[in-house]
């Protein structure tokens, strides 16, 4: 059941990338519209569950340190893809396993296992060989301007890290629903404000865009955002963070069949590493798990 989940998860967030580059939105119209319905759509499982519960000021805190890092992702990997192939895009913002298991060393003082060490590696390689691979151009498109994309979505890929650290932490201490409507309604917040503060667009689409700018909020956020969420109750964030590593492969996939981007044989074998990484840091944390249950 809980890696079903995951898999939930990998599949819901792969869409991501291409709604985004289905719609005309700017970026921080989609990422404000994407935790702003989700805020509400969780607000009366939120009342049900919890009430009007109070926090402490430690995770009052918390929450707003994981909500920054959360919007602050969004801004800079949903401008990546303005700039760079969905290849690239979702391998650096993905990156995750590198960032994470600094971060946790640094902080934690947390010494990965063997097996996601060999994961790392393996994403290391696996990654490399994608990211080296030329852009696939979209219709025609091609794009002057990689780098920069590049760097967005690497910037990305270091704040969602930050994210899943915090959310490591918060979710030993909150139910689901109690971690994921506050961090959802404040990253809405914060963005909503630099929306606002730079004048961006928040209305005068066509039908079909509100339609995407829906679907942005309950497939890859409610779904995939929120399957995340709850297997950090469970797994540690280095494995969620090489977990996460499915979504270049959903996203490539389905960037073959909706705008024609086919990755290379490399690009490929890259994909299959990827794979490879999560199996083996996958079996690691399986031992963990069935050591943690009782006798």
């Amino acid at each position: 059941m809980k890696y079903l989940v995951i898999l939930i998860g990998i599949v819901a967030v792969s869409t991501s990338s291409i709604i985004i580059r289905l719609s005309e939105a700017p970026a921080l119209t989609l990422a404000t519209y994407r935790l702003g319905l989700s805020t509400l759509v969780m607000l009366p499982y939120y009342l049900y569950a919890e009430g009007y519960k109070k926090w402490d000021k430690r995770d009052f805190k918390l929450f707003l340190l994981t909500s920054f890092f959360l919007a602050f992702h969004f801004i800079f990997w949903i401008s990546s893809l303005s700039y760079t192939s969905i290849l690239n895009s979702t391998i650096l913002v993905t990156l995750n396993p590198i960032f994470v298991t600094l971060f946790s060393f640094i902080i934690f003082k947390q010494i990965p296992g063997k097996g996601i060490m060999w994961g790392i590696f393996l994403v290391l390689i696996g990654s490399f060989i994608l990211y080296y691979q030329p852009s696939p151009p979209i219709n025609g498109q091609v794009f002057p301007q990689a780098t920069l994309g590049n760097s967005l979505a690497l910037a990305g890929g270091i704040f969602a890290s930050l994210y899943l650290i915090c959310t490591s932490i918060l979710r030993k201490r909150h139910s689901l629903i109690s971690f994921v409507f506050p961090v959802y309604g404040f990253t809405f917040l914060i963005l909503a404000i630099f929306t606002l503060l730079s004048s961006t667009k928040l209305t005068g689409f066509r039908s079909s865009e509100y339609l995407l700018l829906i679907l942005f909020a309950l497939i890859p956020q409610i779904i995939g955002h929120t399957s995340y969420n709850w297997a950090l109750k469970i797994f540690s964030p280095n494995f969620i963070a090489i977990t996460i590593l499915g979504e270049p492969i959903g996203a490539t996939i389905l960037g073959i069949l909706i705008f024609k981007e086919t990755p290379t044989p490399l690009a490929i074998l890259g994909a299959a590493m990827i794979l490879l990484a999560i199996l083996v840091s996958g079996r690691e944390e399986g031992d963990k798990l069935k050591n943690k249950m009782p006798s």
